[in-house]
C-alpha cells in the first residue's frame, strides 16, 4: 500500500538556549546532536530539564502515588482489611496488562500483607471483558469482603452497585476512559477521571496497580525493603505496559526502562523460564516484550484460561513453571494458526463483499471465528487495507466484536454514535470491543459506515509515514547507531526514530533469507538497508535510477563486524507517477518532492484523485499545450482544463486544472495544490507565483527535473551574455575598428565567426559597451571610442550587473531547488 511520507521541520524558537546548544561553547555541532534535537522535538522535549529526564530515566522522578485521587482512601481500606482479617479478591482481565496487574498485586500482598488474597479472571469467550454479575455473586458467596479490580471496572456501574448492596466493598483500579456516570465503588483509581489531577494520564492497568503498591509501601514497617521488593517487580510492569501499547513517555518510560533492566536478571521463576523457552537473551528490548514475550501469555486468555498466565508469574515452583511455560508456548502456536486461518477468510470476504471505493470501513461477521483471536486479525487488516475494521465472532444469536482504527478516527466515538445497535461497548480511541445481537449486525454496519462518511475525507484513508529526520547517507556510521540506543525503550509515544535517506543510487540490491522474501540494499561501504518481507520490491529497486528509503537505524553485528543498518519501513520511488511524494512540512509550506518524475501528466491525473483544484506552472507555452493535449488523450474531462486567460471560469468551479506560465493571473485563485512542472528563474519569481493563489494549506508539488535546469540555463544563455562573451564581442569590435576608421558595421559583427551568437546577445553586449563608454552605436554602425579598451571592468555597467544578478538568482534557486532537503528552500521562500 502506498504511503504518504511526511517530514516536519523543527521550530528552533521552541527550545531553550541551553537545549539548542548541546555542545560545549565553540564546539562544532556533530551529526548526533543535530539529529537528537530533531528527534526530541518530535516528542515534545525542548527544554534542558526535560531532555535530561528523558535521556536518564530515574525512579526518583516517579510521581508521588498519593497525588492520584482516591489513593489515600484505597491504601486505608486495604490496611484496614488486613487488620480485620478480611478476604480479598483481585479481579483482573484476560490480556497481558490485566494478567501482570493481578500478578503484581498477588506477589506484593503475599509478601508484605497478612491477608487471604486470591484472584479472578473472566473467560474471554464465555464471559467477556469486565465485571459480570454471576461472577460477582460467586465471589460474594465465597465470603469475599473486598474486591480490587485491575485493568477493568470503570464502566461496571450496575455490577458494582449490585455487589455493594450485597455487602462487597469495591476498589476500582483502571486506566480506560471513564463513562459519564462512574460506578459507585468505595474508591476509584484512574488518572483519566475528570477531577483527578494526577500529573501523568497514560499509565497502563499494571501501572495503576504499581502506584497502588507504591502507596501501600508507606504502611509497612520496613518501607525501604517493601519498595526494594516492589521495584524488583518492575519486569511485570514493563511487560504489561508494553503489551497494552501505552505511551512510553513520562512515568511509563521510567517504569519500562527500569523494568527491562530488572528483567535481564529477573528473579521471577516463571518469567525466567518463559524467556528461556522463547530463546531470549539477557538484553531485552520493548519490541521483544511486545512481539515475543507477551503473545504466549495473551494466547492463554484468547484460547483457554488466562489464569495460567498468573500462575506462571506468581509460582515459585520450578517444575510448575516449566509445565505452564511449555503449555503457553504450545497454545501460542495454535493461536498463530487460527489467526492465519481467520485472516485468509477475512481477506476473501473483503474482496468479495466490500467495495472499498464506496465503503470507508470494514465490518465483517462470521460464526467460524474465535472471539479470542479476532482482535489480532483486525489489527492486521488495518495494516493491509488502512480502514477502520470491526470483526465480529458470532455465537448463536449474539456476537463479540474487536475494533481497530486508523489515525484519523476515534473508534470509541464511532461506536458511541451507533450505540443503539449495540448491547455494550468500551475501549480507547484506536481499539475497542463490542457486544451485539446477530440481528443488528447489518444495521450497525450501515450506521458505522454513515458515521465514517461524515467524519473521514478521502485523504484520511491514505496511511502516513512520519519521519523524524533526514540524513545524508555518508553521515550514518556504526557509532551514530550506538548513540541512538540511549533513546530507547521504543514503542507508542516514543517510536524508534524513523530516518529518511533520500535521492540515493544503491550500489547493489538482492533478495536474502531462506525463501528470499527479504530485501538487502547496499547503500555504501558503511551503510546497508534491510527490508523484511520486502523481497517483491527488488525489481523496482533495480530498475530505478534513484530511490528514497525510510527506516530505523540499528547496529548490525555479524561475525565479529559491526555495520550501520537501516531497517526499512518503506521504499519510495520518486520517478513513479503512482507513488506519493515525500512531504517536507512546515507551519507555512508543504513541499511535495516528486523531482525527476518520469511522467508529469500521469502524476497530475493521479493526484487529481485527492485534490479538486490544481494549478500547474510551466514556463513555455509549447509545454503547456502538450500537457493539455495529453490530458485530453487520457480522456480527462476537457471542461475541467483551463489556461490563465480562463482564470475567472476556473475560480468559479469546484474542480479543475489551471495551466499558467508566469505571474499573469489577475486575482488570487483558491487551490488545493500547486504543481511546478517547470523551474522558475529565481526565488522571487517562485514566491510571486505562489502568491497568486490562496490555500487552506499551502501544498506545492515540485515536479521539475535536471532537464528543466538545462532548459532554463539554455534560455538564459540565449538571452544574457556571459562576461567572457561580452569581452570577446567588444574585443572583436576594438580590433576591427583600428583598421576601419574606428567603426564597424553591425552586420559585420553579426556575421563574424568570432561572434557566432544570436543578435540578442550581441545587442546586450553592445549595451554594456555603451554604458562603459568604450563604444557608441548609431543605427547600423558601431563606433569605437578607444583605440585600446584594455581589461574592462564590467561591474561599472548597470546592464551587466543586472545580467549577473539574474544569473546569480537562478544559480541560488537551483542550489536550493535540487538539494536533498527542501527545508532550506522553504526558509528562503519565507524570507524572500
Amino acid at each position: 500500500m502506498e504511503k504518504k511520507w511526511i517530514i516536519e521541520s523543527i521550530d528552533e524558537e521552541s527550545f531553550d538556549e541551553e537545549a539548542i546548544n548541546g555542545n560545549e561553547p565553540g564546539q562544532q555541532e556533530d551529526v548526533f546532536e543535530n539529529l537528537l534535537r530533531k528527534i526530541l522535538y518530535k516528542r515534545g522535549i525542548t527544554s534542558t530539564r526535560a531532555r535530561k529526564k528523558f535521556l536518564n530515566p530515574q525512579l526518583k522522578n516517579l510521581h508521588d502515588p498519593f497525588k492520584m485521587k482516591g489513593m489515600q482512601r484505597a491504601a486505608s481500606l486495604i490496611t484496614e482489611a488486613e487488620k480485620e482479617d478480611k478476604d480479598i479478591i483481585i479481579y483482573g482481565d484476560y490480556d497481558v496488562d490485566g494478567i501482570t496487574a493481578a500478578a503484581l498485586l498477588m506477589r506484593f500482598f503475599k509478601r508484605y500483607f497478612s491477608v487471604n488474597v486470591d484472584y479472578y479472571l473472566p473467560h474471554r469467550v464465555k464471559e467477556g471483558y469486565g465485571l459480570h454479575s454471576p461472577a460477582l455473586k460467586e465471589i460474594i458467596n465465597q465470603g469475599t469482603d473486598l474486591l480490587i479490580t485491575v485493568d477493568c471496572g470503570i464502566s461496571a456501574f450496575e455490577e458494582i452497585k449490585e455487589a455493594q448492596e450485597k455487602g462487597l466493598e469495591v476498589i476500582v483500579t483502571d486506566h480506560h476512559q471513564p463513562p459519564n456516570q462512574l460506578p459507585p465503588a468505595e474508591v476509584i483509581l484512574n488518572p483519566h477521571c475528570r477531577a483527578d489531577d494526577y500529573p501523568y494520564k497514560f499509565l497502563s492497568g499494571v501501572g495503576v496497580a504499581f502506584k497502588l503498591c507504591e502507596a501501600l509501601c508507606q504502611s509497612r514497617s520496613q518501607i525501604q525493603k517493601a519498595k526494594s521488593f516492589l521495584y524488583r517487580q518492575l519486569d511485570l510492569v514493563a511487560l504489561g505496559s508494553v503489551a497494552d501499547i501505552v505511551s512510553l513517555t513520562g512515568e511509563n518510560r521510567i517504569l519500562v526502562k527500569k523494568g527491562l533492566e530488572v528483567m535481564a536478571g529477573t528473579d521471577n521463576t516463571g518469567l525466567k523460564i518463559l524467556l528461556d523457552k522463547l530463546g531470549l537473551e539477557n538484553v531485552l528490548t520493548a519490541g521483544q516484550l511486545g512481539y515475543i514475550v507477551a503473545p504466549p501469555l495473551n494466547a492463554a486468555g484468547r484460547l483457554t484460561d488466562a489464569g495460567q498466565g498468573i500462575e506462571l508469574l506468581t509460582t515459585e515452583d520450578q517444575n510448575t513453571a516449566e509445565e505452564i511455560a511449555r503449555k503457553l508456548v504450545a497454545i501460542n502456536k495454535e493461536r498463530q494458526k487460527e489467526e492465519e486461518r481467520i485472516l485468509e477468510q477475512a481477506r476473501t470476504m473483503i474482496e468479495n463483499q466490500i467495495d472499498l471505493d464506496q465503503k470507508k470501513g470494514i465490518v465483517l461477521a462470521s460464526e467460524d471465528w474465535h472471539a479470542g483471536v479476532i482482535g489480532i486479525v483486525a489489527s492486521r487488516i488495518v495494516e493491509e487495507y488502512y480502514r477502520p475494521t470491526i470483526l465480529i465472532a458470532l455465537n448463536e444469536e449474539k456476537g463479540k466484536g474487536s475494533c481497530r482504527s486508523i489515525t484519523s478516527l476515534n473508534i470509541y466515538k464511532a461506536l458511541e454514535s451507533c450505540q443503539e445497535e449495540l448491547i455494550s461497548f468500551g475501549g480507547h480511541a484506536q481499539a475497542a470491543g463490542l457486544n451485539i445481537n446477530r440481528s443488528q449486525v447489518s444495521s450497525f454496519r450501515q450506521k458505522f459506515n454513515s458515521y465514517l462518511d461524515a467524519e473521514l475525507k478521502k485523504q484520511d484513508l491514505i496511511p502516513q509515514l512520519n519521519i523524524d529526520a533526514r540524513l545524508d547517507e555518508n553521515k550514518i556510521t556504526a557509532e551514530l547507531c550506538n548513540k541512538l540506543d540511549f533513546l530507547g525503550p521504543h514503542g507508542a509515544g516514543n517510536p524508534a526514530p524513523r530516518i529518511l535517506v533520500n535521492k540515493i543510487n544503491p550500489q547493489k540490491a538482492y533478495n536474502v533469507g531462506r525463501d528470499k522474501s527479504h530485501l538487502k540494499i547496499e547503500i555504501n561501504n558503511c551503510l546497508e538497508g534491510i527490508g523484511f518481507s520486502m523481497g517483491d520490491y527488488l525489481s523496482r529497486v533495480q530498475k530505478s535510477d534513484v530511490i528514497d528509503l525510510a527506516g530505523k537505524l540499528v547496529l548490525n553485528k555479524w561475525q565479529g563486524t559491526e555495520k550501520a543498518q537501516l531497517r526499512l519501513d518503506d521504499i519510495n520511488f520518486p520517478q513513479d507517477s503512482k507513488n506519493f511524494p515525500v512531504y517536507f512540512k512546515t507551519s507555512q509550506y508543504n513541499l511535495a518532492d516528486k523531482r525527476g518524475l518520469d511522467d508529469i501528466v500521469k502524476y497530475i491525473v493521479y493526484m487529481g484523485n485527492w485534490n479538486n483544484k490544481i494549478a500547474v506552472y510551466v514556463n513555455e507555452k509549447k509545454q503547456l499545450r502538450q500537457y493539455i493535449s495529453r490530458l485530453k488523450e487520457k480522456n480527462f474531462n476537457e471542461k475541467e482544463l483551463y489556461t490563465a486567460d480562463e482564470e475567472c471560469a476556473f475560480s468559479s468551479k469546484k474542480r479543475g486544472i489551471l495551466f499558467f506560465s508566469g505571474t499573469e493571473l489577475t486575482e488570487k485563485v483558491k487551490l488545493d495544490a500547486l504543481f511546478f512542472a517547470a523551474l522558475p528563474f529565481s526565488l522571487q519569481q517562485f514566491k510571486d507565483i505562489v502568491c497568486q493563489f490562496s490555500f487552506k494549506k499551502t501544498v506545492i508539488h515540485l515536479l521539475y527535473s535536471r532537464d528543466n535546469y538545462y532548459i532554463n540555463q539554455k534560455l538564459i544563455k540565449k538571452r544574457f551574455p556571459t562576461a567572457g562573451l561580452i569581452k570577446q564581442i567588444l574585443g572583436y569590435i576594438n580590433q576591427q575598428a583600428k583598421t576601419q576608421d574606428m567603426k564597424v558595421k553591425l552586420e559585420q559583427i553579426i556575421s563574424s565567426k568570432r561572434c557566432n551568437v544570436n543578435q540578442n546577445l550581441i545587442n546586450s553586449s553592445l549595451q554594456v559597451g555603451e554604458e562603459l563608454g568604450v563604444i557608441n552605436r548609431e543605427q547600423d554602425t558601431v563606433f569605437c571610442q578607444k583605440k585600446n579598451m584594455g581589461d574592462l571592468d564590467l561591474s561599472r555597467s548597470m546592464r551587466y550587473n543586472n545580467i549577473s544578478r539574474i544569473i546569480e538568482d537562478f544559480n541560488e534557486l537551483c542550489h536550493l531547488a535540487f538539494a536533498d532537503s527542501l527545508f532550506p528552500l522553504i526558509e528562503r521562500l519565507k524570507d524572500s
